[in-house]
């Protein structure tokens, strides 16, 4: 069920946003619907305020009244869809709740939205202790599709999000080369880049660097960079560029962030010589 169409303030004013930047996201907390107290659920709102989220939208999974055995939710999340029907789809089919469960849902920019929301599952994680500490272990994964650009609304101008040297995936090579795209067409630029994550931290990150000075200087133009500033302040990189050089890339270990993980500390400044 789609809420591009939901009469929701929050809701609607996200996905109103331009260039596609809105989102709205939800997650589940397994039966901690009467657990979270209007103390609780203030509190988690608060907490997602300070990554620029206008507030929390909470709704707590019940047995419809009507005895239909339909899901619904009490709370914000009950104006979302006013259909009875669609509701209960949501719920079992997009959510796949049961009743006693909490659904927390942010909706807004979609970096505020993935940041707040992220944040937000860690920390309920550790404190209902569903995440397990172990040294020995070690769910492992690689981060990759990252963004290639983000536009920054202050500037009116993207800006690289790694650094405007990371290569495009292969498959977004020949947007970039094409140039002149429409914003959510440079929104939707993903990036050779990659973070290796050990049990919810960061190992390791790095990425293919661009190796071909045509789609280096594409890529700065993405950047609203000049030929001529270019020239100025890349220079000796597009010169070399036109050599042709081998792809290259890397990836920067943490390794104090893995002896964290061993020792099972609290913090990384437990185990760097100068915290």
């Amino acid at each position: 069920p789609s809420l591009q169409h939901s009469d929701l303030a929050p809701i609607a004013a996200a996905t109103a946003l331009p260039e596609s930047s809105g989102d709205v996201r939800a997650f589940v907390v397994k039966q901690h619907a009467k657990a979270a107290s209007r103390k609780v659920l203030d509190g988690y709102t608060e907490f997602v305020k300070q990554y620029e989220l206008s507030g929390l939208l909470f709704g707590k999974v019940v047995d419809s009244p009507d005895g239909s055995g339909k899901l619904a939710v009490t709370g914000p999340l009950s104006k979302t869809v006013a259909d009875l029907d669609e509701m209960d789809a949501m719920l079992k089919n997009v959510l796949k709740v049961e009743p006693g469960d909490l659904v927390l849902c942010a909706a807004g920019k979609r970096e505020a939205v993935n940041a707040g929301l992220g944040r937000l599952r860690v920390k309920l994680g550790r404190e209902l202790g569903l995440v397990e500490k172990s040294s020995t272990k070690f769910a492992m994964c690689w981060v990759v599709d990252f963004p290639l650009l983000e536009f920054d609304e202050e500037q009116g101008r993207y800006f690289a999000v790694h650094h405007p040297f990371t290569s495009p995936v292969p498959e977004d090579m020949n947007k970039v080369l094409e140039g002149d795209m429409a914003g959510t067409q440079l929104t939707g630029l993903r990036a050779s880049a990659y973070d290796l994550v050990c049990n919810g931290l960061e190992m390791g990150g790095g990425s293919i660097r661009i190796h071909n000075a045509e789609l280096q200087q594409a890529v700065f133009s993405a950047l609203q960079i000049s030929p001529e500033e270019q020239q100025e302040k890349f220079g000796f990189l597009l010169d070399a560029l036109s050599f042709g050089p081998p792809p290259h890339g890397g990836l920067a270990m943490g390794m104090d962030r893995l002896i964290m993980i061993l020792t099972e500390a609290e913090s990384i400044r437990d185990v760097i010589a100068f915290p």
